[in-house]
């Protein structure tokens, strides 16, 4: 007989998000809009340009309104009907069409066909609470603008429960003529807060257990539980492991000042490690077979290995549903689990006016034990689908490109951390070490990387900048090549949001200004650097007389500062 908690029952002292809106990938005649609902059922948006606006805002009734009433039949005001269901959680989302570029649209989630009559209250998310956003320019006719970049989102890691920065991020961002925000990795943490001492519990520390260390107890009475005959229920164990991973995202994006960003510009996320397990790709099968040993136990090390693979296999199930889901389709928009592993496709390119926009997805590929040297990190695949979105895009007439890679090409000092590799494995940060790209085990990949990003730099004369987050530090630097004079190369780091930071002589282990670790021909410059706050970043995009300038502005403090600090770095 086997003793499986229930997923529903799971850190049941933690409030849950319940229902939300997340305004996706935009154009400037579409967007996306995911939602997760309270209850599964039938479901419909109704959007309202800023010209009806006021007068549908004069007939609204919460709790009799309908969407097919007389006030939403007005010209520029568009309807999207939706399912919800349990399976995935109650999140669903909709690609809405025939919008108007350059417009603010007001949009309304409503309960409908049967769900309308179930409930009290018709109205579930836009009324009390202002849901809004803007369509994309019609190129080519953008306008000045600004885009917004956080990475590592965790309440949890200080004495009390903190927003960080995100009260901060939501005021600078509707400030500005803000038209997207990128999610650089680390929006949840499903491994940190596991292991507690007796004094950390009287700083009545938020209580959330590590997914792994509930893995490390259960996993046994979860192998049994999905035992039928001789076979394992593989998908049973997924599917169960993967509703443990969507109530993170339930506990984690429970914030108000997190989900008012979320639902008022376009998001555009991609996953690092936390989402995982910290350090997924940098550990070995035998280091993952560790990760869920229990001394009190009788392990079996094919138990071990097995439950650790099909849990990575359930937080892509949760990652597609909350994250991937509102990004720009791929092969697995449509939820198509049957894909193999490397052939899975989660990274994606986006132009914006006169800027281009790559994610890198440096996880789902990652493998320091299986994959060839120079393909470590991104795959070949993947490599292979970046390089033609670069040399397409950087030759069609942007003005700048910027490159999302969670885990910076240059932060830490290469040197120093290739060298200390004893010390690292006596604290438990060797996986943080080979998840660098400056790490020995990256160099070739890196390189090669590097190499095409300042070939294109170079023969397109476009500034190229990498943005960044993992570390929960601040840094940018200036890349330059011998090899290619017209280049411009930068990584600029932004992280954490929220997570609590390291202290600030962390500072100290940051690269300086030198030759690149391994590098023939680059030069790095640190321009700026900064360890012990919270932070994060918005860059500024300005075009007069055919003469573009962008600014990257770090914005960094303590919550609850009366005013943060800010870095502006120029980009061009």
């Amino acid at each position: 007989m086997t003793h499986l908690p229930s997923p529903n029952q799971y850190e049941s002292s933690l409030p849950k998000l319940k229902s939300m809106c997340i305004v996706g990938h935009t154009t400037d005649t579409t967007t996306k809009i995911w939602v997760r609902t309270f209850q599964p059922g039938q479901w419909c948006l109704v959007l309202v340009n800023e010209a009806n606006i006021q007068q549908v805002k004069g007939t609204l009734n919460a709790f009799t309104s309908h969407p097919d009433d007389a006030c939403f039949s007005a010209s520029g005001i568009v309807k999207a009907t939706l399912n919800t269901d349990e399976k995935y959680d109650n999140c669903e989302c909709v690609t809405i069409e025939n919008l108007t570029p350059n417009t603010r649209y007001y949009y309304y989630l409503f309960a409908y066909g049967d769900t309308y009559d179930q409930l009290p209250r018709k109205i579930e998310r836009g009324m009390a609470i202002e849901h809004a956003f803007c369509t994309d320019e019609a190129s080519p006719h953008w306008q000045n603008f600004s885009f917004g970049f956080y990475s590592c989102h965790d309440p949890f890691g200080h004495r009390s429960v903190s927003d960080g920065l995100w009260p901060d991020f939501g005021e600078i961002l509707e400030d500005k003529n803000t038209r997207f925000v990128i999610g650089g990795g680390d929006q949840v943490y499903c491994d940190t807060h596991g292991k507690r001492s007796r004094r950390q519990a009287k700083k009545q520390k938020p209580i959330i257990e590590d997914l792994w260390v509930w893995l490390s107890k259960h996993k046994n009475d979860l192998y049994n539980a999905y035992m039928e005959g001789e076979e394992l229920n593989t998908e049973g164990v997924i599917d169960y492991l993967a509703k443990l991973y969507r109530i993170y995202y339930r506990v984690y994006w429970n914030f108000d000042s997190l989900r008012t960003v979320y639902c008022s510009y376009p998001q555009y996320m991609m996953w690092d490690d936390h989402e995982i397990m910290d350090g997924w790709g940098s550990l070995t099968r035998d280091q993952r077979i560790d990760k869920l040993s229990n001394f009190w136990q009788d392990d079996e090390d094919h138990i071990n290995s097995k439950i650790a693979r099909l849990a990575y296999q359930a937080a892509k199930r949760a990652y597609l549903d909350y994250q991937h889901l509102h990004n720009p389709d791929t092969n697995v928009s449509n939820r198509q689990y049957d894909i193999v592993d490397k052939q899975q496709q989660w990274d994606y390119g986006f132009t914006k006016g006169p800027i281009g926009v790559y994610m890198l997805d440096t996880r789902s590929h990652h493998d320091v034990e299986h994959q060839a040297d120079g393909a470590r990190l991104l795959g070949p695949e993947q490599m292979t689908r970046f390089l033609q979105w670069l040399n397409t895009t950087a030759a069609s007439g942007v003005k700048a490109l910027f490159i999302v890679t969670a885990v910076p090409v240059v932060h830490w000092n290469d040197t120093v951390m290739n060298n200390m590799d004893l010390l690292l494995k006596i604290f438990g940060a060797m996986d943080d070490a080979i998840d660098e790209w400056g790490n020995e085990t990256n160099i070739t990949e890196r390189n090669n990387l590097l190499e095409q990003i300042f070939k294109a730099s170079h023969a397109n004369q476009i500034p190229i900048t990498f943005l960044s987050g993992d570390v929960h530090c601040s840094s940018a630097f200036k890349l330059k090549s011998t090899n290619y004079k017209y280049a411009k190369v930068m990584n600029i780091t932004s992280s954490a949001i929220s997570r609590k930071p390291p202290p600030a002589m962390a500072s100290v282990a940051i690269e300086g200004s030198k030759s690149m670790y391994r590098s023939t021909h680059i030069e790095v410059e640190n321009v700026f650097e900064m360890a012990g706050k919270n932070n994060f970043l918005v860059v500024d995009v300005e075009s007069e007389n055919n003469n573009l300038s962008i600014k990257a502005n770090i914005y960094y403090g303590k919550p609850n500062d009366d005013e943060l600090q800010k870095k502006e770095i120029k980009i061009v």
